[in-house]
Order: structure tokens, then sequence, then C-alpha cells
């Protein structure tokens, strides 16, 4: 899973700004499709510990769980080679093994 933080700019439109097609043709062409993420979290802040890392651990904690994110939050589509909303369907898929990761 990749957290990422949209630019100032981006934030008010990003579904018109942020192309999930354009941002899977760019993993894919830098990274092996085993080290592509496969879900994608748009999250508004990054929350940052004392010592201004990171602080990951409650993204572990919620992992991709519905129930408990508010944020937007994609997975990887390899048929169609693009990015789509995590809908309750598409995590269905994800969990029975259906959907290719």
């Amino acid at each position: 899973m990749a957290a990422i933080m949209l630019k100032a700019s981006l934030k008010g439109n990003s579904t018109l700004t942020f192309n999930l097609t354009n941002f899977y043709s760019y993993i894919t062409k830098h990274l092996p499709l085993y080290a592509c993420p496969k879900f994608l979290r748009i999250v508004p802040t990054m929350p940052l510990t004392a010592t201004f890392k990171h602080q990951k651990s409650a993204f572990c904690r919620e992992g991709f769980d519905l129930n408990v994110i508010s944020d937007p939050m994609y997975v990887m589509d390899v048929k169609r080679k693009t990015y789509v909303s995590l809908t309750a369907r598409e995590l269905r898929e994800v969990l029975v093994g259906k959907a290719r990761l």
C-alpha cells in the first residue's frame, strides 16, 4: 500500500488533476510489478512523529478496511491498467482471490 498526499494545488480538484491511469503507467514502467503498490490511499495530511518521520503504524493497523478508512482508497487493476476505487465489490474480489494483484 502507498499513502500519498497531494499538493495543495491538487487537493480541491484531485479527481481531475491526479490521473490514476497515468500513475499506473508511471509506476509499472519504473518498478517491477511485484514492487508496485497494490493499494493506493490519498491522505489529506501525512502524520509525523516528534522527530519528523512518517508515522506509518496507524496505516498498518487500518490496512484496507473500508469500515475504518474514510480516505479515498484505490486498488490496482491490472486488466484495465489503472487504479480503481476500492468498493465493497472490489474488496470482496481481492479477499476471495478473484482479483489479480
